[in-house]
């Protein structure tokens, strides 16, 4: 259901295009566009989004506000925490953040051991003097 993709052509940091560009990869063919995609963000996610997929039907979930955004609510709607779908919406959203979060951060842990997976840091640098 879920797949894990390294970014490769930023170099610098870019929320939108680092979507676009994950999209981009997944949905390589266009008869193979699900019947919803789901994206955790905004309004800025969700427009980055449907520049790369315009005939898909695309919603986006905002974190803080509980709100969906989509063509039928391009102000958003916000969600109601007391029905199903909304939660079930709610919670797509969340493992779906978390997967990615984890994936992070298995990442910059990897980025950050040395050649014999010792954790390189400045609390255990060879230059730092003991007190």
């Amino acid at each position: 259901m879920f797949r894990r993709f390294k970014i490769q052509t930023l170099i610098e940091q870019n929320d939108y295009a680092a979507l676009q560009e994950i999209v981009s990869r997944r949905y390589k063919d266009p008869t193979q566009l699900p019947d919803l995609v789901l994206i955790d963000g905004g309004k800025g996610q969700l427009n980055a989004v449907r520049a790369i997929l315009p005939n898909a039907l695309c919603i986006s979930l905002a974190k803080r506000e509980e709100t969906i955004f989509g063509a039928q609510y391009p102000e958003g709607k916000k969600l109601d925490l007391h029905n199903q779908v909304d939660r079930l919406l709610i919670a797509l959203r969340d493992y779906a953040h978390h997967f990615a979060v984890s994936y992070h951060r298995l990442r910059r842990k990897k980025g950050l051991e040395g050649p014999d997976n010792e954790t390189r840091s400045i609390y255990n640098s060879k230059s730092r003097t003991d007190q």
